[in-house]
């Protein structure tokens, strides 16, 4: 029984710890997924929809967890102009009505409430362009390390799996040997 108990202990912290390094590779909390574009022209209002997605998959409400700072943030050389979003469709769903000052090259994010900021990367927009050019809505960096630790964590749980089994199945042959002696 003392071997055991230190075994089990171990296995538990380990399996304990894959949720919280899958749920990390997948970014965190929230992740918004936008709709198709509609053309951006400088000075004209356009209408962003976008889905704020619980861990990358479900889509959830923000506004239940408290008050929320939803919609679209602009920010052309440290100038940021933000668009809050209104609830539209589906649960999860916003529309924020969004106007470019200027053409040019602007930083855009979501805002998504509780779960923090989706930085969207660069959109260029150009003076008669038909629309803006949208990067990945994902381009919350190289996350390539986190798919690593990810997968480490898995391996490491398995292996200790292994390991306990072994050590159980062992520690049974010994004891029913010694009892036949």
């Amino acid at each position: 029984m003392k071997r055991i108990l230190p075994l089990v202990i171990g296995v538990l912290v380990t399996l304990s710890l894959v949720p919280a390094g899958a749920a990390g590779a997948r970014g965190g909390w929230a992740t918004s997924t936008l709709d198709p574009l509609p053309p951006l022209e400088p000075g004209e209002t356009a209408d962003i929809g976008f889905t704020v997605r619980q861990h990358g998959v479900t889509p959830v409400d923000p506004t239940e967890f408290g008050t929320a700072d939803i919609g679209i943030a602009f920010d052309a050389a440290g100038d940021i102009e933000f668009f809050a979003a209104e609830a539209q469709g589906a649960i999860g769903h916003y529309v924020a009505s969004v106007v470019v000052p200027d053409a040019g090259s602007y930083e855009w994010e979501v805002r998504q409430g509780i779960f923090g900021t989706q930085r969207l990367g660069a959109i260029e927009i150009s003076a008669g362009s038909p629309a803006g050019t949208a990067p990945p809505t994902d381009s919350g960096g190289d996350r390539s390390w986190l798919d690593v630790v990810q997968w480490l964590s898995v391996g490491s749980a398995l292996g200790l799996g292994l390991i306990v089994a072994v050590d159980l199945v062992r520690s049974r042959r010994r004891r029913s040997v010694a009892q036949r002696l």
